[in-house]
């Protein structure tokens, strides 16, 4: 007969809630190689024993001329030029993601040109460099997915100069900046901004300010654990970085209505530029943020935990403007970050000046930080 210790611990253990097990992570390998002149072949091969889901807006596999490679000139790396988009996670249907069976590759083309200057000849160094979102179940199962290519060198002649693709759809003077309340608005055939398109978006200003404020307080001389939970550190240094970033994003915020960025307001889904579960992109060197079909169906604030609202699209957009070009993660993936990739990842800003916001600090019903965000 057992010993009445040991049939104790056996019902305790049979009666544990076991964990469940955590899902397979994607294994996927990305090649690049000169295609013609500019152009480049990508290749992403899944490694792995199981089928991955890929996900397509925002990543390597989208058509739109993002964040895919890293292209240096005379040992500088050149400043990107292309689009920086918002993608909904929530919005998202299983046309949005691309299956690579076990063992299988995808490819597709790429014109580093269409984001960067290379009107100078000369030796060029390239590397593919980011993030990719897949899942071997389904979107509770999205996984980040680091990812970086071989490096090619290529020799380029005189390439020709290339507008940025928004540019070759529209005139510059399609843009306007935020108009005050008494300001005619301009229509257009690219569907510019309404009325009430403009009062949404100024009520995302105002609100906006509010969020920064918070979060800079926050970030001066808040308690640790949700620097901690955002940026993995509470030192003065990574305070200072982190601060000084909503600095920047605030004094947008702040901007009289000619100083504010120019803004587009989009109104047809089918439009290249904002493809399904698209909520906003910026296109470098404009300084206009364009905001799609689906940011006007958001509410204009939500208290709901990672919920996507109007004030926090444009606050990822601004961090975007302030020069943090690469999307790492989205909603709650950015508590899975490095802390070299969080303090330059738009959304951790986003999620730290919504617990600022909504979450303050001593709050009796939450005194764990941590457990009350998860």
């Amino acid at each position: 007969m057992w010993p009445p210790t040991i049939l104790a611990l056996a019902c305790l253990a049979a009666a544990t809630p076991q964990a469940a097990p955590k899902p397979p992570s994607p294994s996927l390998d990305v090649k690049i190689e000169r295609n013609n002149n500019t152009i480049l072949t990508v290749t992403i091969r899944n490694t792995g024993p199981q089928d991955v889901r890929v996900l397509r807006p925002g990543s390597l596999l989208d058509s739109r001329p993002l964040r895919k490679v890293r292209v240096s000139y005379g040992g500088k790396e050149l400043p990107f030029t292309g689009m920086s988009v918002y993608i909904s996670m929530s919005d998202l249907d299983d046309s949005a993601f691309e299956t690579l069976p076990a063992g299988s590759i995808y490819k597709s083309s790429l014109d580093i040109a269409e984001s960067h200057d290379m009107s100078q000849s000369g030796t060029y160094g390239v590397k593919a460099a980011g993030t990719l979102w897949a899942t071997v179940t389904d979107m509770e199962g999205l996984q980040t997915v680091p990812f970086e290519s071989n490096a090619l060198t290529l020799d380029i002649v005189a390439p020709p100069a290339r507008l940025p693709p928004s540019l070759t759809k529209r005139g510059v003077n399609d843009y306007q900046g935020l108009p005050s309340k008494h300001l005619t608005l301009h229509q257009d055939a690219y569907s510019a901004c309404t009325q009430r398109d403009l009062r949404a978006i100024m009520a995302a200003v105002h609100n906006c300010r509010n969020f920064v404020r918070r979060a800079k307080s926050a970030a001066r001389c808040g308690g640790q654990s949700r620097m901690w939970y955002y940026f993995k550190s509470s030192n003065f240094k990574t305070r200072h970085y982190v601060k000084s970033a909503l600095d920047e994003m605030g004094r947008i915020c702040s901007q009289t209505c000619g100083e504010f960025p120019k803004v587009m307001c989009e109104h047809r889904t089918d439009q290249e530029n904002c493809d399904p579960g698209t909520l906003a992109l910026i296109t470098r060197g404009e300084t206009v943020i364009r905001f799609c079909p689906l940011f006007f169906r958001k509410p204009d604030r939500s208290s709901v935990r990672w919920a996507d609202d109007q004030v926090s699209i444009l606050l990822h957009e601004l961090a975007h403007l302030c020069g943090f070009e690469h999307d790492y993660a989205y909603g709650k993936s950015v508590v899975h970050l490095a802390q070299n990739e969080s303090v330059q990842n738009p959304d951790s800003y986003v999620g730290f000046a919504r617990d600022a916001t909504y979450l303050p600090e001593g709050d009796p019903a939450c005194p764990d930080y941590p457990t009350r965000v998860a």
